[in-house]
């Protein structure tokens, strides 16, 4: 087994989220102080519209990569990559052209309640392009399992643009609504510059043969346009209750909403590393008939045990994060936090073992359960929104999700055989309820004060995880042994931006 690799890989990893965690909070600090409440909840429209659009225009391409080409030989990767590559970006040109010169873009406009912004949603159309192409070089680098590598550009692509918002607001003390959007079109533009400069001797080689491989279009076409069922209804779940809440109500309680659910994303990105790490491995292993089981049961034990206790210390915190970040204009978004906080243990565990389906081949049974997880997320919000507003879209989203989770784990759990005593739930869950439990009558009222007692609480988790036996002593032998190689990956992560 790949520990070390894996170790360092998985090291990147978190510095890439160690990264994204302190421009993070600080990016939706200086959006939600910035920019108005409403335009807050446009901005918020805007990136789930284009992350849903990414996505779904992928063509399912990138799960198609990651699953197939994974355990391809590395001399034929980049003829069927670039192949793919080439067909998306043609057939993205054209769907995007056709859309632009009809009345649809005027629609969509008007139906979403954004016809005031018509140059920033055109720049949203631009990056859809540039975000799908994106997409496929990111999961070609996990294929290839330069993990490193896709880590440094996930942060750019993600992250870049936050620097010069940041300090745009720092320099005039607000922000132009247009600036913003445009930054972002910038950051993503030039990360996807970087990719192709990286890429850049396999781009020319494939240009110079003009060796399409047109069998690996279609492989990838009927592997992935099953899919589509997948990703729209998945992105459905995530993002309709946004759009939703526009039609419904405003954007100002959009902006309120988004703001717990970037909390609960939080969560679920900080858990969701080890899994995303070992995906690939997991890949590998199940094309070569190799024992790969020991990696799912470490996925799901490693990742819970950070979504668990993360979740509790939000849970008891929420009010001092809410206006430590964005001020007591936020404070309403409080009453939704624990309902939310629920989808990042629902989305990690459907995330784990929906895995083995695609390895399978289940794409027309995947999208089949995000089509019906999104039509539930659809139906409980036409009735739920107009009674209960923000929480009605909770208790849609939290309820499409459990359906989805319940689904996937009844169709894939015979295929991993999970091993109660490695994983330990039980013991995860009473330290993270003993540590949420002992932070809750605490009430700081200044930032040091805050983050010194969510550093006490994350320390008092690691002892009583300890305390309770979590780990074996192979555990505890490999992990003293990863230890120095993952601080180190980190530190060498980090000199790239520093």
């Amino acid at each position: 087994m790949k520990y070390h690799k894996i170790s360092r890989q998985i090291g990147f990893s978190y510095a890439n989220i160690i990264l994204s965690l302190l421009l993070g909070p600080i990016a939706i600090f200086v959006l939600t102080r910035g920019l108005s409440v409403a335009e807050y909840g446009v901005y918020s429209i805007l990136s789930a519209l284009l992350s849903t659009a990414v996505v779904i225009f992928d063509l399912g391409l990138s799960q198609y990569i990651l699953a197939k080409l994974s355990g391809m030989e590395k001399k034929s990767l980049p003829k069927a990559f670039y192949s793919l590559l080439l067909f998306l970006i043609v057939f993205l040109f054209v769907v995007l052209s056709i859309y632009i010169l009809t009345p649809l873009n005027n629609y969509t406009l008007s139906i979403l309640k954004i016809a005031d912004y018509p140059s920033e949603f055109s720049l949203i159309l631009a990056m859809i392009l540039i975000g799908a192409s994106f997409r496929l070089f990111s999961a070609y680098l996990g294929a290839k399992k330069e993990l490193e590598y896709q880590n440094i550009f996930s942060f750019l692509d993600k992250s870049l643009w936050m620097i010069p918002v940041i300090a745009y607001f720092l320099v005039y003390g607000k922000l132009k609504f247009l600036t913003v959007i445009f930054f972002w079109f910038l950051g993503k533009s030039f990360t996807l510059l970087l990719v192709l400069i990286a890429h850049l001797k396999e781009t020319f080689i494939f240009i110079r043969r003009k060796e399409i491989n047109w069998q690996e279009i279609s492989h990838g076409l009927k592997f992935g346009i099953p899919l589509i069922p997948f990703t729209l209804g998945s992105w459905i779940v995530i993002a309709a209750d946004r759009f939703m809440l526009s039609y419904y109500k405003d954007t100002q309680t959009v902006g309120l909403y988004t703001l717990a659910y970037s909390l609960a994303t939080l969560v679920f990105s900080f858990g969701s590393v080890i899994s995303n790490v070992l995906f690939p491995y997991i890949s590998e292993g199940f094309h070569r008939k190799k024992d790969y089981m020991v990696l799912f049961n470490s996925s799901i034990k490693y990742c819970l045990m950070i979504i668990i206790p993360a979740t509790a210390g939000i849970l008891a915190l929420k009010e001092n994060i809410i206006t430590l970040i964005s001020g007591k204009e936020y404070l309403t978004s409080a009453t939704i936090v624990p309902l939310l906080l629920l989808y990042p243990f629902l989305a990690l565990i459907s995330q784990i073992y929906l895995q083995t389906m695609l390895l399978r081949g289940k794409t027309i049974l995947l999208g089949t359960i995000f089509a019906l997880g999104a039509a539930i997320n659809i139906s409980l919000n036409i009735i739920l929104i107009p009674l209960y507003s923000m929480k009605g879209a909770a208790i849609s989203t939290i309820a499409s999700y459990l359906f989805v989770a319940l689904a996937i784990l009844y169709f894939s759990w015979r295929t991993i055989r999970l091993n109660p005593s490695f994983v330990k739930i039980g013991r995860m869950a009473l330290a993270a309820a003993i540590m949420g439990f002992s932070v809750d009558f605490i009430d700081p009222e200044t930032m040091p004060a805050k983050i010194a007692i969510m550093a006490s609480g994350a320390a008092l988790y690691a002892i009583l995880l300890l305390l309770f036996k979590t780990f074996s002593k192979k555990e505890l032998d490999l992990i003293k042994s990863l230890k120095k190689r993952m601080v180190k990956e980190i530190s060498t992560y980090m000199d790239y931006f520093f």
